[in-house]
């Protein structure tokens, strides 16, 4: 089952990109490598927030300014991987999804409404790019959980509502319900020649 919504989606993310009439999109089950890089950024930075989070919600909002970026940088392969985070509405302006990152989250979305469960919310392709590398592409659905609601939920405190306007003046990322599709992680590899 897991494949005929990867071949759905593809479709529908090659048709509708920018970038259609320059890349091919090939469907390819998700790589072992992918998977445990978006898990270990996903579990490092909800640690890290954890943590923050039993100081204050204001600490927190620092520490996933500053750790996130972090965090992704040391997960990333000397240059051959890019990790990281996105959402349809962000917080951090520098997270926004570029074309094909918002039809795969646009997907998730109707998936999840269609009633997917969040932990098959997955897409995986190889590329090629219009410059003629190949790179593989996995994205793995975020779901707002409890923890995640203290900043990103409907009714914020106001010491944190002021903490978040001051450092992200344009934020678009509250006003979640645990369960909703709060974003996506996503894991970039380029692929060398014997690669693919």
């Amino acid at each position: 089952m897991r494949h005929s919504w990867l071949g759905v989606l593809l479709l529908s993310v090659h048709a509708a990109s920018g970038a259609a009439e320059s890349e091919r999109v090939e469907p390819s089950e998700p790589h072992a490598a992918d998977v445990a890089l978006a898990k270990q950024l996903a579990a490092e930075l909800k640690a890290a927030l954890t943590e923050a989070l039993k100081v204050s919600a204001e600490h927190a909002i620092d520490v996933c300014n500053t750790r996130a970026p972090e965090i992704a940088a040391t997960i990333a392969d000397e240059g051959k991987v890019t990790v990281g985070r996105t959402s349809l509405r962000v917080r951090n302006p520098a997270n926004a999804p570029n074309a094909w990152q918002r039809e795969v989250l646009e997907t998730f979305q109707r998936r999840h409404a269609d009633g997917e469960p969040l932990s098959s919310l997955e897409y995986s392709a190889v590329v090629e790019t219009a410059d003629g590398h190949a790179e593989r592409r996995f994205m793995k659905a975020i779901p707002t959980e409890p923890l995640c609601v203290t900043c990103h939920g409907r009714q914020l405190a106001p010491a944190l509502e002021r903490a978040i306007a001051a450092k992200y003046p344009d934020d678009a990322a509250t006003g979640f319900d645990v369960g909703d599709v709060r974003g996506a992680v996503y894991v970039v590899r380029r692929l060398d020649d014997a690669e693919h």
